[in-house]
């Protein structure tokens, strides 16, 4: 990595510097202008064995599923993707929850990087519209 000057984190930067910061870093990284398209590769594996069992190379300790879509969250605000790909999903690995579990997780990235909110996917105009049908016309006596 240092003879080809390729930036790296491991989880040790993930829990000083929160994942949010490392990928903010790591798109820094690769387009410091910040206009070229992104082509972003996510390896299941890469979450705790816990939250995606269903995988060739489970990883106690890996990042949980909330980091995995912060970073799907965070490359789909960048609006510069050009592909994804989600990979080391195996079915055929581990009993019937832990394909379960598996898939889930995979189905939660692909949503998120894809741009659905994890808050749900209604515009915030509503949000406002809904506290201001809330609110009382005069105030009240108590």
């Amino acid at each position: 990595m240092d003879k080809y000057s390729i930036t790296a984190f491991d989880m040790e930067d993930i829990e000083h510097k929160w994942m949010i910061n490392v990928v903010s870093d790591a798109l820094q990284s690769i387009d410091p202008s910040s206009n070229l398209p992104l082509h972003l590769s996510f390896d299941i594996d890469c979450l705790d064995s816990l939250e995606a069992p269903s995988t060739g190379t489970p990883v106690r300790g890996g990042i949980s599923l909330q980091q995995g879509l912060q970073v799907m969250e965070q490359a789909h605000r960048t609006g510069r993707l050009s592909a994804v790909d989600l990979v080391e999903v195996n079915p055929s690995i581990g009993d019937e929850r832990d394909v379960k579990l598996t898939i889930e997780a995979a189905k939660y990235l692909l949503q998120a990087v894809f741009g659905h909110k994890r808050r749900g996917n209604y515009p915030n105009d509503d949000l406002i519209k809904l506290v201001e049908y809330n609110k009382p016309d005069k105030p009240t006596n108590v």
